[in-house]
């Protein structure tokens, strides 16, 4: 798994530039806020869906390198981000933590909107990957 995910990086950097920053600002916030955050179910939540949604893209990644329905690894977020919103409301003992939650649905929100449009120009146009 661990060489499918280098894999993954090589070709997605490759494919785009902006992959070398975005993928580890995405990620590594959203997996290792819950080193800062231990004692937040939430911060766990979104590590476990986060950790998930790469071992998605990698297997996807490894059956059609490149592809843009890769966007579809994301789709376990989509439970996760309304809750968010609705927990960073009522959240009001930890600003820290509310920070943490709002930089959190910022960054699913950017993904899952470059990810939808992602999946619909691997559905309904001839651009299948990111190469192209």
């Amino acid at each position: 798994m661990i060489q499918e995910f280098s894999q993954f990086r090589t070709d997605i950097v490759n494919a785009n530039p902006a992959f070398q920053f975005w993928g580890p600002l995405l990620n590594l916030t959203l997996i290792f806020g819950v080193a800062l955050f231990r004692k937040e179910r939430l911060a766990w939540m979104v590590s476990i869906t986060t950790i998930i949604s790469l071992v998605i893209a990698v297997k996807i990644h490894s059956v059609q390198p490149l592809a843009r329905i890769i966007g579809v690894c994301h789709a376990v977020w989509l439970p996760v981000l309304p809750f968010l919103v609705v927990r960073l409301g009522a959240e009001t003992q930890n600003i820290k933590f509310r920070i943490y939650l709002a930089w959190v649905i910022v960054l699913m929100a950017i993904s899952l909107a470059f990810d939808v449009f992602d999946v619909y120009r691997y559905l309904f146009t001839p651009l299948k990957t990111f190469d192209k």
